[in-house]
């Protein structure tokens, strides 16, 4: 008798099984655990977060003090047992690195290691405090009132920034990016790379700046008068200066849009300029 049609499901159930995310965040959780700290912390002190399941926000405020809120969740006793947390604290440095302990499981026979785990980070701290490194491989990472420097990283979730005066390096690989400057920044760059996500940028009409933005799959688009240039057979770029030139705006995506929009226009976008080819 043939064994064709069993190696075929064979087949198709392994793969089903390796193409199959390594954790399951989403849904119901059986258990959830919250702790808050707050310590003292330096105006200038530095930050560094890396989590691996679940979402990281950072908010400044005018307090000399950095609050931590941590929620982990899952759906099973031993995956939340199985959520590391390795924490370095003193008032100039922070850092928190995440480690999720996967357990094997199978099925029919298959089996895989895989953790239904996650930790949520919410994030108080001193305005002026410099984010070193925020960085989540399954998760958003959103940041808002910061004034010092900023490195933020997404793998697989959206980075969003707002409230920002200081020079900025944001990454994702599967995610939108959005970064709102209130401020101009007088020295410095802005760096956003993105391979799948559509790239927003917002700044002040008053901002000077040397512009390099590049896209493979995608529209730019702008509200400071600046022509992008169509590539054959694909891409667009778009080079050109913001008022008299100054900081380095570098943005790039592979499959997204760019656009660099005038923070103060709330109303039809004057002087932008698109090329949709």
């Amino acid at each position: 008798m043939s064994t064709a049609p069993f190696s075929l499901f064979y087949v198709a159930l392994t793969t089903m099984l390796a193409l199959a995310p390594l954790t399951d965040v989403e849904g119901a959780t059986k258990i959830t655990t919250t702790s808050e700290t707050t310590r003292p912390f330096s105006l200038e002190g530095s930050i560094r977060i890396e989590n691996v399941n679940g979402s990281i926000t950072v908010t400044g405020w005018d307090k000399p003090q950095l609050k931590v809120e941590m929620t982990k969740k899952a759906k099973f006793q031993e995956d939340h047992d199985g959520i590391v947390i390795q924490e370095k604290a003193s008032e100039e440095y922070f850092s928190i690195k995440t480690q999720i302990k996967s357990k094997r499981r199978g099925f029919l026979g298959l089996t895989r290691k895989s953790s239904t785990g996650s930790v949520t980070y919410r994030i108080w701290a001193p305005k002026t405090a410099r984010l070193e490194e925020i960085k989540s491989t399954n998760g958003s990472v959103t940041i808002a009132q910061m004034e010092a420097e900023v490195n933020a990283q997404s793998v697989n979730g959206p980075a969003d920034a707002s409230g920002l005066a200081g020079p900025a390096r944001i990454s994702t690989v599967n995610g939108s990016i959005s970064a709102q400057y209130e401020r101009t920044l007088d020295t410095g760059s802005i760096d956003l790379e993105s391979v799948n996500g559509r790239i927003q940028l917002s700044l002040p009409e008053e901002t000077n700046a040397t512009v390099r933005a590049k896209t493979t799959n995608g529209n730019i688009e702008n509200d400071f008068g600046l022509r992008a240039k169509k590539h054959f057979p694909i891409g667009r770029d778009l080079n050109g200066d913001i008022g008299g030139g100054g900081i380095k705006l570098r943005l790039k995506t592979v499959n997204g849009s760019i656009d660099i929009k005038r923070l103060e226009n709330s109303e039809a976008r004057v002087g932008s300029t698109s090329l949709k080819g």
